[in-house]
């Protein structure tokens, strides 16, 4: 009863604040530019006594125009040294005196090293704000969900810390662990079982807790890769969680922590009637998956643009047929858009959070490129994102290429399509990642089968062509995947034009399929995340390696 009037509360204060917030967000939208260059003043302000500021005249900047004119667009790189010196407790690289970092959000870089982004208050505001407006829509979009609990999925905040002793780690999951109580009440896992380092042991735990809970209206995490995990861990573990639940125990074979365990003992409780059920799912379905066991889910949220669309299209085996909401546009370095619609990827800019600027895909790269802003966006076309952030990043090049879906008053609705890093070329093709996921999707659909992961990469030779890694598994059949490689070829063609061309041409010939040892990619997954200091639930497979001949760092099993 207690627990109906606090969803009754949480629904009411929800509805009202988030509608007006929402509408007046959306009223922004149609005077976008006056609101972007308010944003963009505010932090050059707070940086202008710092070394970068007086490097590049903060105090004399006045407009937008005085800004694009001063400040060169930056990668990385560009910024490293001063974000270095952050790192170290030298806050004066990119801030005025006095800024407090409250942690570094990591993420992997392009190299082996792991960029540190340094999170200020403002900066953390505004990522709760957009997310904020992002759960206010999703909201009113499903408005029973409320009634429900949630289970969100996130990496911790304090995974190491630096040598002044300020946390690094996921910023979704400091803000998971610094929710207002009533929203926590809402969440069924305690923050501390994010934290637990090995993933088995820390999937398994989750379970433990989350499927003793019938009553789960909302489930969210980045990756969807995360949730067929998450699936699959659930029915291979079935038996032993039936009877932890029915027990009111946790006898997992590998040990927690004497601390991680005291924190459990707290939680856990007999449920022999939850126990019954499940174990008659199971029984009667001969599986145990979410779409049995969480009658109520509404709503599963996850990024769904880009190459991840991959895995997309694999949830309603596990999950039924609930739906998917993008999370939006979204990295360590900020969000960028907010979806309002369970369709697609596309979301609003997200204008009174960051800066942007964009620059045209054909002008990428070129001496002099065209920078444009906001309203200067056409629908149907692609542009590189530049980025102005409250964590210090000034003209940021995120390498992000994102589509323009639709325009909003003077805002675009954007869709994330892929790094600009993962584009290969051997003669002037030009083909992305995301068009090789697309194609292998199709050729897949085509053939009746699933690939869990792939890697495309080019090959010179007297006439150069790509190689379609794969591991070798008991289903590779040599006639469904000759198969499958001449109807990738085929949609590769349709989805690029100058692929086109160049095959035609015999300037590209037909791809290959190399057949590698299997748990190949979950070695590289395992040694990328220890060199990079990344996570799990952070990794995305590169399904295109532009790297030439990269197939040949592999055992090669088959190749036909």
């Amino acid at each position: 009863m207690i627990e109906k009037i606090i969803f009754s509360a949480l629904y009411n204060i929800i509805r009202l604040e988030g509608g007006l917030k929402l509408k007046q967000y959306k009223k922004k939208l149609s005077n976008a530019v006056y609101y972007q260059e308010q944003v963009l003043m505010k932090k050059i302000y707070r940086s202008r006594l710092s070394d970068f500021g007086r490097k590049y005249n903060f105090s004399n900047i006045k407009t937008v125009e005085d800004f694009r004119r001063t400040v060169p667009i930056h990668t990385h790189q560009d910024l490293k040294p001063y974000l270095d010196r952050i790192q170290k407790g030298d806050v004066a690289a990119l801030f005025n005196p006095g800024e407090k970092i409250i942690m570094f959000a990591l993420t992997s870089g392009t190299t082996a090293d792991c960029k540190y982004i340094p999170v200020t208050r403002q900066f953390l505001k505004e990522y709760k704000r957009g997310s904020l407006l992002w759960g206010f829509q999703m909201a009113e979009d499903h408005p029973h969900i409320t009634k429900h609990k949630i289970l969100p999925i996130v990496s911790p905040y304090d995974e190491t810390r630096t040598d002044q002793g300020c946390p690094c780690g996921s910023i979704s999951g400091l803000i998971a662990s610094t929710q207002k109580y009533l929203a926590r009440l809402l969440y069924i896992i305690p923050y501390w079982v994010y934290a637990i380092p090995d993933q088995e042991v820390k999937y398994y735990t989750l379970l433990r807790l989350a499927m003793a809970e019938p009553d789960i209206g909302l489930l969210t995490t980045a990756n969807p890769s995360t949730l067929i995990k998450l699936a699959r861990y659930a029915d291979k573990y079935k038996e032993q969680i039936i009877k932890d639940i029915y027990d009111g125990t946790f006898c997992y074979p590998f040990e927690l922590s004497l601390a991680d365990r005291k924190k459990l003992k707290q939680c856990l409780i007999k449920n022999p009637r939850r126990a019954n059920e499940l174990d008659r799912l199971a029984m009667e379905n001969d599986k145990l998956y979410p779409s049995l066991f969480w009658k109520n889910l509404q709503l599963i949220a996850a990024w769904k643009g880009g190459v991840l669309g991959h895995y997309i299209d694999e949830l309603p085996q596990f999950y039924s047929d609930v739906p998917v909401r993008d999370l939006g546009l979204i990295a360590s370095e900020g969000r960028m858009s907010i979806p309002n619609s369970d369709e697609g990827s596309c979301g609003l800019l997200d204008i009174e959070s960051h800066f942007f600027e964009f620059i045209p895909e054909d002008q990428y790269g070129t001496d002099n490129p065209v920078v444009l802003l906001c309203h200067e966006l056409e629908i149907g076309k692609n542009y590189y994102l530049i980025l102005t952030n409250s964590a210090g990043y000034f003209r940021y090049d995120i390498n992000d290429v994102i589509k323009v879906v639709d325009m909003h008053g003077q805002a675009p609705c954007i869709s994330f399509l892929n790094k600009g890093k993962h584009i290969s070329s051997l003669t002037g093709e030009k083909i992305s990642e995301h068009q090789v996921v697309t194609a292998m999707k199709e050729a897949m659909r085509h053939c009746g089968v699933y690939i869990e992961n792939f890697t495309v990469s080019p090959c010179w030779n007297k006439i150069p062509y790509y190689v379609i890694l794969l591991e070798k598994s008991g289903k590779n059949e040599k006639i469904w995947l000759e198969e499958l490689k001449k109807f990738f070829d085929l949609k590769l063609k349709e989805f690029n034009c100058e692929y086109c061309a160049k095959r035609d041409s015999l300037r590209l010939s037909a791809p290959k399929i190399v057949l590698i040892k299997k748990g190949t990619f979950d070695k590289i997954k395992n040694i990328k995340l220890k060199t990079s200091l990344g996570r799990a639930e952070q990794y995305k497979h590169i399904y295109l390696n532009p790297k030439v001949d990269y197939h040949k760092e592999f055992e090669i099993i088959d190749e036909f």
